[in-house]
Order: C-alpha cells, then sequence, then structure tokens
C-alpha cells in the first residue's frame, strides 16, 4: 500500500514536470490573452485581431522541438524512486524480475534470498519530488507578469469576467465585409385585425432594434426582409428550419414568412474563407390566437313587443362578426348583431314579432367570429317568441291572411289569400286610398298568382307584414326599424378602424335621412290620433313660430356630424350606441302619456301668450288714462290677470316643465302694479306693468325652449336604457331632459380640430419610428388607441 501511494505521487510529480517544461510558454500566452480580454482590450482593437495574435502565438509555442513531452512510464517512475531513496542495484527493478528456467533448487534458493533482501528497501522508499527547467529558460518571468495581469484584469472586470472571456473568443466576421454597402431591414407586420405596430428588428439607418426579450408578436404576423448590397449568400433559420433567401437580383434578397409558431430567429452569412457570420438572432414568442367567447345572460321582451339580448362576447383581438340564431319548429332564422368586444355585459334589441311563429317556444343562440375565422357558439336559451297585437281592423285581416299564407302545406290556399287581398284592394275606403297600400297589395296579389316557390311566398309576407305596420301606427314602427338598422351600420363602421371619415360622413347622412323619416311618421301618427278624437291644442301663428325655433330635430345630427370631423370616434360611437338603444327600447304606452302632457303643456303656453297681450292692452290703456274713476276697473283688470297667470301655472307645472323664476317676478310685479291702481297712482303703475311685461316674455321665451326641447326628446330618446345618466329622464348625450345645452359636450372649433388632427397625425409618425425606444413607442400607441 505505501508503494503504491509512493508511486502515484511521483507519477504525478514527474508528469507535472514534463508538462511544465513543455507547455508553459503556451500557458503564459494563454494567461496575457485572458488578461488583455479581462481588461477590455477587445473593444479598443477588436476581437479578431487579438484572437489572430493569440492563435498565432500559441501556434508558435505549441510548434517548439526541445523538452518533446511524452506520459512517464512504470520504469522512469521507479527508477527516479530509487534515486531519490539513494537505493543501489536497482531493487524495485529486481521485484519485478523473474529467474530463467531450468535453475537448480540451490539457484533457486538463492533467487528467493535476493528477492527478500530487496523487499526489505521498500520501507527506504521516498516520493520524488519534480525538477522543472522552466526557471532556467524563462529569465524574464514572463509566467509570473502573465499571473500578475490575470489578477488585474480579473479585478477590473469583477462579474462581467466571464462575459468579456466570451466575447474574445467569438469573433464578428462580419467586420470584414463592408457595412456601408450593405442595406438590412427586418421588421414583423402584425395582422391588420390586431391594430398592432410593426416591430422593426433591424434597419438600414439604425442596425440592430434593441427590443426586450423575448418579442412577442400575433400569430399569423408576417417576416419580412430586405437585403442589399452583401457579397455572400444570406442566411435565415427559424425554429430548427432553415430557409432560402430570395435572390431578386444581383446581391439583392428578400424573404417573407407568416409566423404560426415560437421559435428563435437567426441571421447571417456564409463566407467562403470563415464559415459562419450572425448579423443578429431574435427569441420570438407567438402566441395562438384564442376563439371567441360568448354567452347569453337574459332573453326577455320589451313593452314594444321586441326581443331584447343580455349577452356577453369577447375576444383576445376582438370579434368581427356576431349572429344571433333562433330555431322554432324545425326552421332556423338568423339576424346580425353590432360587433362587440367586453366581458361585461351588453344589450340589444331585436324585433322578432314578423316570425311566423310568434308567441310559441323557441330556443336562441349567438355565433361569435373573430378575424382569423375562429367561431364559437353560446349555450341555446329557450324563450317565447313575442306576439305583436295589432288594433287596425284592416291590418288585422292582413296579419290573419299572413298566417295563412306562411302554414305549412296550405299551397292550395294562395289563390284564397290573393282573393281576400283584391277584396281590399278593391276597397279603397278601407285604407283611406293610401298608395303605398294600395301598390303592396297588388303587387302580393301578381306575385302570389305567378310565383308558387318558397322565395316569393317569404317576400309576400314581409310585405304583408310591412303594410300592417303602416296600416297599424302611420307606419312609426317601419321609420324606427329603418333608422335603429341605420344606427346600427353607423356603429359597426366606427367599429372598424379602416373606415375613412367619408365613409362615416355618408352613414351620417343615411342616419339623419332615416331620422326626417321618423319624424315625418310620428307626425303622421300623431295626425291618425286626432281623427280618432284625440284632442289636440289650437295654437296662435306667433306661439307655432316659437316651437318651431326652438324645436330643432337636427341638432343632434349636427352635434354627430362634428364629432365626425374632429375625428372624435368614442363621443361619437357614444351618441349613436344610445341613440339605438333609446329607439329600440321606445315604449308606446309612456310616449302617449307624454304626448298627452306635452299638449296639456302646450296649451298652457298659449293660455300664457294670452296672458301677455291682455297685459299689454292694460298698460296700454293705463297709459291713457288719469281719470280716477277708471283706476278701480283697471285694478280689478290686473288682479284678474294675475290670477289667470297663476292658474295657468299651476298646470303647466303639473304638465312637467318647469317654471321659469321669470313668472314669479312678474307675478310680484303685477301685484304691486293692482295695489297702485288700487291708491288711484298709474304713474307709479306703469314701471311695474312694464316690468311684468318683460319677466312674462322672458319666462315664456325659456318655458317655450324647455317645452321644445322635451318634445324633441320624446321624438327620438324616449326610451329607458336602465344606466345611471341615460335613459328616461336623460337625453342620448347622458344629460337631464330638458338641458339640451353644450355645456356638457364642448364641439371644438375648426382651429381645435386642425391642432387635435395634427397632434394625431405627429404621433403616428412617431410611433413608426424604429429608432424610438420601445417603451416610448408603446405609450404612444396607447394613446392613438383612444383615437
Amino acid at each position: 500500500m505505501r508503494y503504491n501511494l509512493i508511486f502515484i505521487a511521483s507519477y504525478l510529480g514527474l508528469l507535472w514536470e514534463k508538462f511544465w517544461n513543455r507547455f508553459w510558454p503556451a500557458v503564459s500566452v494563454t494567461l496575457f490573452f485572458a488578461a488583455l480580454a479581462l481588461l477590455n482590450l477587445p473593444l479598443m482593437i477588436g476581437t479578431l485581431p487579438l484572437l489572430t495574435a493569440f492563435a498565432v502565438a500559441l501556434a508558435v509555442t505549441l510548434l517548439r522541438k526541445d523538452h518533446p513531452f511524452s506520459f512517464p512510464s512504470r520504469d522512469d517512475v521507479e527508477r527516479l524512486i530509487e534515486q531519490a531513496s539513494t537505493l543501489d542495484h536497482r531493487p524495485l527493478q529486481t521485484l519485478h524480475d523473474t529467474p530463467a528456467e531450468g535453475l537448480s533448487e540451490e539457484s533457486l534458493g538463492l533467487w528467493q534470498k535476493h528477492l527478500q533482501r530487496a523487499s526489505l528497501t521498500l520501507s527506504q522508499l521516498k516520493i520524488y519530488t519534480s525538477k522543472t527547467t522552466v526557471a532556467r529558460h524563462d529569465k524574464w518571468a514572463l509566467r509570473y507578469i502573465a499571473v500578475a495581469f490575470l489578477a488585474l484584469g480579473l479585478a477590473m472586470a469583477q462579474r462581467d469576467a466571464g462575459a468579456r472571456l466570451y466575447q474574445a473568443v467569438t469573433p464578428d466576421f462580419s467586420s470584414l465585409v463592408d457595412k456601408k454597402t450593405i442595406a438590412l431591414d427586418l421588421w414583423i407586420t402584425p395582422p391588420e385585425y390586431t391594430h398592432e405596430a410593426t416591430m422593426f428588428l433591424a434597419t438600414s439607418k439604425q442596425g440592430l432594434v434593441a427590443h426586450d426579450s423575448p418579442l412577442t408578436v400575433p400569430a399569423g404576423s408576417v417576416l419580412k426582409l430586405r437585403l442589399s448590397g452583401l457579397r455572400f449568400t444570406p442566411r435565415l433559420s427559424y425554429g430548427k428550419k432553415k430557409y432560402a433567401v430570395t435572390e431578386v437580383s444581383p446581391r439583392n434578397y428578400t424573404f417573407e414568412m407568416p409566423l404560426q409558431q415560437s421559435g428563435t430567429l437567426s441571421l447571417g452569412s456564409h463566407f467562403s474563407f470563415l464559415g459562419f457570420s450572425r448579423f443578429g438572432q431574435w427569441p420570438l414568442t407567438v402566441p395562438q390566437d384564442k376563439p371567441p367567447a360568448v354567452s347569453i345572460t337574459k332573453i326577455e321582451p320589451t313593452s314594444r313587443a321586441t326581443t331584447k339580448i343580455t349577452y356577453k362576447a369577447a375576444d383576445d383581438y376582438g370579434i368581427t362578426k356576431l349572429t344571433g340564431i333562433v330555431a322554432v319548429d324545425g326552421k332556423s332564422y338568423t339576424f346580425d348583431i353590432p360587433p362587440t368586444n367586453s366581458p361585461d355585459d351588453t344589450s340589444y334589441t331585436q324585433d322578432l314579432t314578423s316570425n311566423p311563429s310568434a308567441g310559441q317556444m323557441a330556443s336562441m343562440w349567438l355565433e361569435a367570429e373573430d378575424a382569423p375565422g375562429h367561431k364559437t357558439d353560446s349555450t341555446p336559451v329557450s324563450f317565447v317568441l313575442p306576439e305583436r297585437h295589432f288594433n287596425n281592423p284592416l291590418a288585422q285581416k292582413i296579419i290573419a291572411q299572413r298566417k295563412i299564407l306562411l302554414t305549412p302545406n296550405m299551397t292550395p290556399n294562395r289563390r284564397a289569400v290573393a282573393n281576400s287581398l283584391s277584396e281590399i284592394v278593391n276597397n279603397p275606403v278601407l285604407y283611406k286610398g293610401d298608395i303605398i297600400v294600395f301598390m303592396s297589395l297588388a303587387s302580393a296579389i301578381r306575385r302570389l298568382g305567378y310565383d308558387s316557390s318558397d322565395a316569393a311566398t317569404a317576400s309576400v309576407a314581409e310585405m304583408l307584414w310591412d303594410v300592417a305596420l303602416k296600416l297599424e301606427d302611420s307606419g312609426l314602427s317601419l321609420a324606427q326599424r329603418d333608422l335603429s338598422d341605420s344606427l346600427q351600420k353607423l356603429s359597426q363602421a366606427l367599429n372598424d378602424k379602416s373606415a375613412t371619415k367619408e365613409q362615416l360622413q355618408d352613414l351620417l347622412d343615411d342616419v339623419k335621412k332615416k331620422m326626417q323619416q321618423y319624424v315625418q311618421a310620428l307626425a303622421l301618427n300623431m295626425q291618425q290620433k286626432l281623427q280618432q278624437g284625440q284632442k289636440m291644442p289650437a295654437l296662435s301663428p306667433e306661439m307655432a313660430q316659437k316651437f318651431m325655433k326652438n324645436l330643432d330635430i337636427n341638432k343632434l345630427l349636427e352635434q354627430m356630424r362634428q364629432l365626425n370631423q374632429a375625428d372624435s370616434r368614442d363621443g361619437l360611437q357614444k351618441m349613436a350606441d344610445s341613440l339605438k338603444n333609446s329607439i329600440d327600447n321606445l315604449d308606446m304606452d309612456k310616449f302617449n302619456q307624454m304626448q298627452e302632457k306635452q299638449m296639456q303643456a302646450m296649451q298652457e303656453l298659449q293660455n300664457l301668450q294670452d296672458i301677455i297681450h291682455r297685459q299689454q292692452s292694460l298698460f296700454d290703456k293705463t297709459n291713457k288714462t288719469d281719470d280716477p274713476a277708471d283706476m278701480k276697473g283697471l285694478q280689478q283688470e290686473q288682479s284678474a290677470t294675475r290670477g289667470e297667470l297663476g292658474n295657468s301655472l299651476h298646470k303647466l307645472g303639473d304638465a312637467g316643465v318647469e317654471i321659469p323664476d321669470n313668472f314669479a317676478k312678474a307675478d310680484q310685479s303685477m301685484k304691486s302694479s293692482a295695489e297702485a291702481l288700487g291708491k288711484g297712482q298709474p304713474q307709479q303703475s306703469l314701471p311695474l306693468q312694464k316690468t311684468a311685461l318683460d319677466e312674462l316674455q322672458k319666462g315664456l321665451d325659456k318655458a317655450v325652449k324647455k317645452m321644445a326641447e322635451s318634445m324633441q326628446q320624446s321624438l327620438i330618446s324616449f326610451g329607458g336604457l336602465g344606466e345611471s345618466g341615460f335613459g328616461e329622464g336623460f337625453d342620448p348625450l347622458g344629460r337631464p331632459n330638458g338641458m339640451m345645452s353644450d355645456e356638457n359636450i364642448k364641439i371644438p372649433d375648426e382651429k381645435e380640430r386642425r391642432r387635435v388632427q395634427e397632434i394625431i397625425e405627429e404621433l403616428r409618425h412617431r410611433s413608426n419610428e424604429p429608432t424610438r425606444e420601445k417603451v416610448e413607442r408603446d405609450y404612444i400607441d396607447r394613446l392613438l388607441d383612444q383615437f
């Protein structure tokens, strides 16, 4: 055991002696190289020159022929141990020898005694210590200088030691290429539906663009490369796959590829004498697009027999199409819903009363689709299809014929339905000679007689439904439907960021047209009620002019147009959605009650106008007489006028009109005027009467304005939304009814609009500058998302 330990230690000593004598120059050169790398010399002279000098110096030291290196043999080690132990006659060698064959017993006995004597020397063995000759050859102590430099480098580099050493041994061969002749542009374009900005990886002006690692890009993004001026073939790989770059012309390359999976993008070049040089490497994370999530929260009928659908629909990049599907009697019917993208409850109202199976149980589900084409269906919800009840006898008769027409397997009854409709057409008194009703019914009769297809039947059924609606409420329901559809198209366009300002203006013009038709239908509906016996106050031309001056149905539409010109899509979207919700949720019973109150208020406003005329007449009489005998009559007339004012104001308040303070001032002046006339002081009464007249006129103007605004809101927004700041008691802009001033929504003037547009354009320009920091561009993109 002792011999083995001494042998191993001696072997290692001799191995070190041979190694150090042979390789101390190479080790010193390596230490010098490491020290220079730690001192960051590659940044000053370049990695490639330093590495080249190191390689040359190392090769020179390794090619030296003196002190050739070989591993120690057993004989060499044992001989050195014997010398270190001052043993003669090679006892260790003796222990390994064997006697020759054919010896006599005496000779063998003598050999055994010799081995015993050699074994006794094992206790005298000593370890051989290495004796290098480096000191004799390294007269300048270069090895110690190298160690000192290395220590200095480690002290300077500290935590960066590993990175500096790695940089020193990984040269950038692209420095051999004339960079001035190379133009490299590498970028990623996300899909348009994500509305995300282009990501630049490298540009001709900036070079490599710094990014957080790894980059996250939407699935379906397109990687694009434009490279010119490179003499060697570019090499591009993504993930574990290599791709060929297209050379469109000498030294000009291009490449495009959609990104669907995560991976590492690497771009470099082949050099015929240096191998591969890398321009850059970018880890890319490509999350897969998630399918949309959609669910129905509740389905309920409204007071107008329409169907209110409360639902949730959301997607990672927005829903592009949302479809409602109703299944009843083995058939399915579809309708479009404006796409939304919110995890919160959203409401939409759809008129399903024209469905042939109205009144029966049905099921409904929603189908949501995103831009990549992923579709998701919600869980079906059962509900009763609302059925509309008609009060007009002729409308009831037409609807009855429509049901017969839509009854399955009732083809033989088409002629009977046509005959019943002919009876109606031939009796114009029933529909008061309405040319639209006549033409619609005549067309339906023709189609029933000459076209027996299912499409013709469906078309005639739709036509009969529209005729019945026109007869029922003078086309008000049709006008409401058209206006709602127009607002829906506007809302969809506002959700589409690619829609231009001109396209939005065309849709606004269509909304304006449909709004005018809606107001006309309301007027016809009121006229129909008058013919049915409902009373309407008789307004004087003066009062009518006041109302027409203040009743401006286009004011809201003008505000919407100005918001469009100012690129305020959020405000325009809010107004359009609110107006559509109000139209869809219009409660006709409450609307009729409102009309009755408005008529009562209009009558009282006319009475106030008459009171002003009587007060003016009293003023003229007082100004023309000084006879004390006339004072008593004037006093009674003043008191009577004041009493009529009080009665009218009381009735006006009951009608829901806010009473201006001017009437209280007028009442006080009329009271003081009557007291002055009772004392026989007409000169003191005249200023008081003049004050009363002024306050009466101001109060009437304010009351007419408030009344006109109230009427305007009843025409376009008498529907409850069930949200704070909207619905009953609020106008479409979220303001209390009767507060149509612009104090809550300020429409910018032309100078402000230009300034806003300039700021937006400048932000977009800065967002597309790859030289800007990513944090700054992300912040700008968040600002632009609001526009």
